[in-house]
């Protein structure tokens, strides 16, 4: 038995009927995303680290940069080019490091 498992029944099964509503909210999302025909796929390679909108947001673009090199293994010019398409994306504004 793990912790969550022995947290779940401390608590009369709380937890387990709020991982079945929000898997509930999931399938209705899924369902009207389907309704509508929008097709969403995640894209691992476009999401970031929260320090890294953190950076962003603080408009510290060389922080942000060494962080995105540091967290995914990337060459400094990999991780500009990377930020030159998000930080716009985000409606941060340009990347300018």
């Amino acid at each position: 038995m793990g912790f969550a498992d022995m947290f779940d029944q401390g608590r009369g099964g709380e937890v387990q009927r709020l991982r079945e509503e929000i898997a509930d909210v999931g399938h209705n999302v899924r369902r009207v995303m389907e309704h509508l025909g929008i097709n969403y796929e995640r894209n691992p390679l476009l999401e970031i680290s929260p320090r890294v909108l953190a950076a962003l947001k603080e408009d510290d673009d060389s922080g942000a940069l060494d962080l995105v090199v540091v967290e995914r293994g990337m060459t400094e010019d990999q991780a500009r080019a990377f930020l030159e398409v998000i930080k716009p994306r985000l409606g941060l504004g340009d990347f300018t490091s």
